[in-house]
């Protein structure tokens, strides 16, 4: 009967996406944080009625009791753990798509388009507790009987993942559903899941007012580094809450604190040594030329160690005189794979490099007599 009653878990969840792409987007689309709200509230009442087809005990579904000091730190503390995961995740996801960056920038948009209060409000409040009851309370409900828990912390990650539609956002959203998952799966309260989903959102929302607005930078080859520190400070602190949820008096796991202080130890390693690799230039150039009438242009061999996507900075200052300057990257085989014009200019950019041995070419176009001073100088990491 468990099996049976998952699959009910699962139907419950593909109803609500059906309903999701073409009822409550539209909605979202037309009225942008006041249809969130309205989606929601749709998701509530998704989940109630769920419960009463299901036959479940709606006292089963909403499992609220006020929760000990103890599992309020432990839920704190598991949120900071995965937060650091999600984050990690976030970097090599964007790393290896850089097209999710412009999802970023429509959400913040949406989190500023209403007053803080209000967005708190919308994105903050109303989906913790919507979408706990949906997830942590009617879904985790069919899942009653696995005696595997950490299948269902899984399946609910994955489940949670899904839900949110957005293949960019899967992965950090899988891993935030998981997160919840086992915290319920430790405490059997839903409260804990709705606080440690509202801290979550409001973080993200706060975060958003009180940043610079503007694009966001492209994430680099060394932020898979950064992800993999992030991933060492994570599963101390993943740890540490696992001991805070457990009941009190519960016998301790030395063997794990070693592993786990073992696996954060190499993480850190690993992500430091591919920081390093990375972060340091490959290509660095600072050269001064006097154009006065055409010139040869200057050519320079830039060595490519590896396949990977490299950030290229490029400044052109130039002094008593007025002409144009061409910078052009050539690969092995002479092709140009980029280019720029100007002068008085700073330039950057994310550019893909296969290994081997590129040719950087800077041109003049000055007239005769124009005693110009260009300096260029040059870096790819």
């Amino acid at each position: 009967m468990p099996k049976q009653q998952a699959w009910f878990g699962v139907l419950v969840l593909l109803v609500t996406l059906l309903l999701m792409l073409f009822v409550f987007a539209p909605i979202q689309y037309f009225f942008g944080l006041w249809g969130l709200a309205a989606t929601e509230l749709g998701l509530l009442a998704i989940a109630l009625a769920a419960a009463k087809l299901l036959r479940y005990e709606l006292r089963s579904v909403l499992r609220f009791r006020l929760p000990t000091p103890r599992q309020l730190l432990g839920t704190l503390v598991l949120w900071g753990g995965g937060l650091l995961c999600s984050l990690a995740a976030t970097l090599v996801v964007l790393y290896l798509f850089p097209k999710g960056l412009a999802v970023s920038d429509q959400l913040e948009s949406l989190f500023v388009s209403l007053p803080l209060p209000l967005s708190l409000l919308f994105v903050a409040v109303l989906p913790a507790l919507c979408e706990e009851v949906l997830h942590r309370g009617v879904i985790y409900r069919s899942f009653d009987g696995f005696e595997n828990r950490w299948l269902v912390v899984l399946f609910g990650g994955l489940l949670f993942g899904v839900f949110h539609l957005d293949p960019y956002r899967f992965l950090p959203t899988a891993i935030l559903g998981a997160c919840l998952t086992y915290l319920m799966t430790e405490t059997e309260n839903l409260l804990l899941p709705v606080l440690m989903h509202l801290v979550n959102n409001a973080y993200s929302v706060i975060l958003t007012y009180t940043s610079a607005s503007g694009a966001a930078e492209p994430i680099t080859a060394e932020s898979v580094g950064v992800g993999l520190m992030l991933l060492a400070f994570a599963l101390p602190l993943l740890r540490w809450s696992a001991s805070l949820l457990r009941p009190a008096g519960a016998p301790a796991r030395p063997r794990r604190r070693l592993l786990t202080a073992a696996l954060s130890l190499a993480l850190f390693a690993g992500g430091s040594a591919l920081f390093a690799q990375y972060a340091a230039p490959i290509f660095e150039l600072s050269h001064t030329a006097n154009p006065d009438g055409p010139l040869t242009p200057d050519r320079f061999a830039v060595e490519v160690p590896a396949p990977a996507s490299y950030r290229l900075s490029a400044s052109v200052r130039e002094e008593g005189g007025r002409g144009e300057v061409t910078l052009e990257l050539r690969s092995p085989q002479g092709e140009g794979v980029w280019r720029a014009q100007g002068a008085d200019a700073n330039l950057k950019g994310e550019i893909a490099l296969q290994r081997g041995t590129y040719t950087l070419e800077i041109s003049y176009d000055y007239p005769v007599g124009s005693a110009a001073t260009v300096t260029v100088e040059v870096t790819l990491q």
